[in-house]
């Protein structure tokens, strides 16, 4: 929703300010909790699906999440929104 409400305004410094600091620590936290698996992709274990299994493999919410706001965060424009620091934490 931050992302949205970023794309219809184009409100930088609502982009500094709160986009920001809210997605890349979401970010950096599954970087760093799970690593990638023997086949090079990451490996979401443990995890749990909510409210179906309470120890489950790499579940497809969380899987599809990332993609989103991951994708989406790439896509901003340029060095003058995004620092090449924070663009290569961000796809790791």
């Amino acid at each position: 929703m931050l992302q949205d409400y970023y794309d219809h305004t184009g409100d930088e410094p609502f982009l500094h300010e709160t986009l920001l600091p809210a997605a890349l620590p979401l970010v950096r936290f599954f970087d760093r909790f799970y690593r990638p698996g023997p086949e090079g992709r990451l490996l979401m274990h443990p995890s749990q699906a909510l409210e179906t299994w309470w120890e489950c493999t790499n579940p497809m919410p969380e899987i599809a999440g990332l993609h989103a706001v991951v994708d989406r965060l790439l896509t901003l424009p340029g060095e003058r929104l995004l620092t090449a620091e924070s663009r290569l934490t961000s796809s790791a």
